[in-house]
């Protein structure tokens, strides 16, 4: 005769804590209950840990974390799609945020994640350093951004007259100021000059 089939089974976890002598230290199941992160998977939670400690993991080993660890977890996921890349079905998007984190390691920043103002715009990872905004990978700034930023600007801040005609009349009174000093400076020279803007 056969044992019944075992239905509730989990697999056995660490223990809680490394050791008493060296506090500081978390699992996984930690990490993820500090970090409110009950969709992520094991296998995420590691990716993620090598792409912040900038090496592979050794053997599949239990990883320990520490709150250095913890800070960058939670700065890559908010970078690699945040909790809706969590739910099931879907990944966190690592490959971006791992190129941007290679990139900014060589250009001398020792810790990326949290050195580097990393954010996301328009659905692209951009970095901040010294208030120029620049894209991580290629080092080109976001001029994009800075036309987007203007464009906001102008649609927040300048008043746009609702009757045209107004402005017409302004604009052609000016010309029709102009004429004269047009004349004069086109006079000023012994060959012909289109004056524009005088």
């Amino acid at each position: 005769m056969m044992a019944g089939r075992i239905r509730h089974h989990r697999p056995r976890g660490p223990a809680r804590r490394i050791s008493s002598s060296q506090p500081g230290y978390f699992y996984p199941g930690e990490v993820v209950r500090l970090l409110g992160l009950e969709d992520i998977d094991y296998a995420q939670l590691r990716e993620l840990l090598g792409l912040v400690r900038g090496r592979a993991l050794g053997p599949r080993k239990w990883a320990r974390y520490d709150l250095h660890d913890l800070a960058c977890l939670r700065a890559g996921i908010d970078l690699a799609g945040g909790r809706p890349a969590l739910r099931r079905g879907r990944r966190l998007r690592l490959e971006p945020l791992r190129r941007a984190v290679a990139a900014l390691r060589l250009a001398g920043f020792a810790e990326p994640l949290l050195d580097a103002g990393l954010t996301v715009l328009d659905g692209r990872l951009v970095a901040t350093s010294a208030d120029v905004i620049f894209d991580p990978t290629t080092g080109q700034t976001a001029l994009d951004f800075v036309q987007h930023e203007a464009v906001r600007y102008l649609r927040e801040n300048v008043v746009v007259p609702a009757d045209f005609s107004a402005v017409r009349r302004v604009l052609a009174s000016e010309r029709k100021a102009m004429r004269p000093v047009r004349a004069r400076a086109a006079g000023a020279f012994p060959w012909p000059v289109d004056v524009v803007g005088v």
